[in-house]
């Protein structure tokens, strides 16, 4: 891991293990994360359906 990175995780850690509620609003693509970052979130998360279709695959949703 860089170092980059690395600051990257013990700056999430510190926030998840932090007295303030941390809330991860799921980005589906750049422009969400960029608005999501502009509306002052310490941190985003990632979709899975949305990483899917950036990496070109199609996300079906199966229910049991």
């Amino acid at each position: 891991m860089n170092e980059k990175r690395r600051g990257q995780a013990e700056q999430l850690r510190r926030l998840h293990h932090g007295t303030d509620v941390l809330m991860l609003p799921n980005a589906w693509d750049a422009v969400s994360a960029k608005l999501f970052e502009r509306s002052g979130f310490a941190a985003i998360g990632t979709s899975s359906a949305g990483s899917l279709c950036l990496d070109g695959r199609v996300f079906f949703w199966q229910p049991y």
